[in-house]
């Protein structure tokens, strides 16, 4: 995350989740209890470990959950390969999701 989301103004430890480290991206994404939802009320935690569908994060990627947010990241540096990789990043973390999102993978 840190390379295209703990950007300044961003998830840099300004506001949640705090992407500037392995430990902190953990503790403010996993189980962790969401600020925004979308207008059904879909999700209650940013991460479920196991749970694809009902991490929040997974929906903050791929669409705007409300029409107003936007689709993260909202901004992406100049040096980022986001952009031609945001696929294969999704997938990384559909993937570690899926597997219990543990701790410091």
């Amino acid at each position: 995350f840190r390379p295209t989301c703990a950007n300044s103004g961003c998830h840099d430890g300004t506001f949640e989740p705090d992407f500037r480290t392995v430990q902190s991206t953990f503790h403010t994404l996993v189980n962790h209890p969401i600020v925004k939802n979308d207008p059904q009320g879909t999700f209650s935690v940013r991460v479920k470990p196991g749970d694809v569908g009902a991490s929040l994060l997974i929906a903050r990627l791929t669409y705007d959950i409300d029409g107003n947010s936007g689709t993260m990241p909202l901004i992406v540096e100049p040096d980022s390969d986001w952009l031609e990789k945001k696929e294969q990043y999704i997938q990384d973390i559909k993937d570690w999701i899926a597997a219990g999102a543990e701790e410091g993978l």
